[in-house]
């Protein structure tokens, strides 16, 4: 071993000081060289062994590095097939469900009043999605009060002309009358009998027509009032749809 070898050239140097060349070189040749080349030995096999060693721990590195790549590889698969899957839940929980309200609105603002949600979660898109519904469902209620008060209207309004017909009749069957008088006294007592009939059925026709004049105004009033409420509830929901 390498502190061997140093011991023993130690101690020949230490010989030498007191011996001759000759008995210096006879002690090396007979010690000192044997463990020279029993150490040269020994250093090629440590050469040799720090050489493999240094093999074995690149081989070993190269190794770990190979599983690290492929550990980071695997990883980064696995990460990207979490994002698809989640993408894809959130796609269909939330994005579809707006895409969808957003369609109903659409079709809401052109005047379809037929469309309806059918979002049932409880989380903040169904509330709207049901608030929605329920602003559909009273616009569409207020415009049947408008169109069954336009329908009554146009039914009182032929309810007028009928009683505008009857009292031009009464009319014309008054002015006949008064001829009849002043044409004839024989006929004037039954003439003004007639006459009284003719202004009777003239004071109903005109009571009539009064009636129904005030009919028609009060619906007409109340059609304002809806076409007034629906107009309100429908920039409402215009308004939320924009805000939207």
């Amino acid at each position: 071993s390498l502190p061997s070898y140093m011991e023993t050239y130690k101690k020949l140097f230490d010989k030498a000081k007191v011996t001759n060349e000759s008995q210096m070189v006879n002690e090396f040749h007979k010690e000192l060289k044997p463990k020279g080349v029993e150490l040269a030995s020994y250093a090629v096999d440590l050469e040799a062994y720090v050489s493999n060693l240094a093999d074995q721990v690149f081989k070993d590195s190269q190794k770990m590095i190979d599983r690290s790549v492929i550990t980071f590889i695997i990883l980064v698969v696995v990460t990207t097939v979490i994002i698809c899957i989640v993408s894809y839940i959130i796609s269909k929980l939330i994005v579809a469900p707006l895409q969808t309200v957003s369609r109903m609105m659409e079709r809401a603002k052109e005047g379809d009043l037929t469309v309806h949600g059918e979002y049932n979660a409880k989380d903040e898109l169904g509330v709207l999605v049901s608030d929605f519904n329920e602003m559909i469902a009273g616009l569409r209620t207020n415009m049947q009060e408008v169109e069954n008060n336009i329908q009554l209207l146009f039914q009182h309004a032929d309810g007028v002309v009928s009683a505008s017909e009857v009292s031009s009749g009464a009319a014309k069957k008054i002015t006949i009358d008064i001829e009849e008088v002043a044409n004839g006294a024989e006929g004037q007592m039954q003439a003004m009998e007639q006459t009284a009939g003719a202004m009777e059925e003239l004071t109903q026709g005109m009571q009539s027509i009064v009636n129904t004049s005030s009919s028609v105004n009060e619906l007409s009033a109340q059609s304002a009032l809806d076409a007034e409420s629906g107009n309100k509830l429908m920039k409402q929901m215009i308004q939320q749809m924009d805000t939207i």
